[in-house]
């Protein structure tokens, strides 16, 4: 598991919040505790626009690129820009209703926990997941992106091509793929530690040939401009808790 996060408060009466949601190789859990409702957020392949209104409480449990194999009953590649209710995906998914149920009864600074008490059952139970494919995805977010397929394979001992099928299967993207989502990542931490940082200046300390290759791969990934896209990212749009939270 990587991390539990929330999402919590509310726009005014009449009016929206966009979230641009940029893919990050993950798969999550997400339960709507507003709604009564929870589904599996498949592994992204290009940004989604989320519109929020009225009151909103949602919790999600995010895995690590390949963490949630264990759990799915389709292979995560089928899940890929997909976000089927639980029941659909989740072959022992009565527990994980059950937790969706409990969350909506306890204090909301004891949800991260209890979900984290609950996802450590979950996978103490579960089959193990695809070490290697595990350990390749380790590596591809410790180098931030600027590693090759070819060297990922040949640190784990595989051949590329059986990499890419077993990386699919558990992860549900290729690692060339995945690879290029850890190096924007690094783009997006760069601007978001000083927005004022010179576009040329990000593409090199994130490891793009150069800027254009930078504002392509943007472009690509979140559907907007670089230029758009940090002004998203500096904006605050929506009002959590009482307090102002950063898309």
């Amino acid at each position: 598991m990587e991390a539990i996060w929330r999402l919590a408060g509310s726009t005014p009466a009449g009016e929206e919040s966009p979230r641009r949601v940029v893919p990050d190789g993950c798969i999550d859990i997400l339960f709507d505790l507003e709604r009564g409702t929870s589904s599996v957020i498949g592994p992204m392949t290009r940004a989604v626009c989320v519109r929020l209104a009225g009151r909103v409480d949602i919790l999600g449990i995010r895995f690590r690129p390949g963490g949630a194999a264990p759990l799915l009953d389709p292979a995560a590649d089928e899940l890929r820009d997909r976000a089927p209710a639980i029941r659909d995906v989740l072959p022992g998914w009565r527990p994980v209703a059950e937790l969706g149920e409990r969350l909506r009864t306890v204090a909301p600074d004891e949800r991260p926990r209890v979900a984290a008490s609950a996802v450590a059952r979950w996978l103490v139970a579960a089959p193990d997941g695809d070490a290697a494919v595990l350990e390749a995805a380790r590596l591809a977010r410790a180098t931030r992106g600027r590693a090759t397929v070819g060297q990922l394979a040949l640190s784990i001992g595989l051949t590329r091509r059986t990499l890419e099928r077993r990386f699919a299967a558990a992860v549900g993207l290729a690692p060339k793929f995945v690879l290029r989502v850890e190096r924007f990542r690094e783009a997006q931490r760069i601007v978001d530690r000083n927005p004022s940082t010179p576009w040329s200046t990000v593409a090199f300390r994130a490891g793009y040939a150069d800027q254009p290759h930078l504002s392509r791969e943007v472009r690509r990934l979140v559907g907007v401009a670089p230029t758009r896209w940090a002004a998203e990212r500096a904006g605050v749009a929506f009002v959590q808790d009482g307090s102002a939270e950063r898309p």
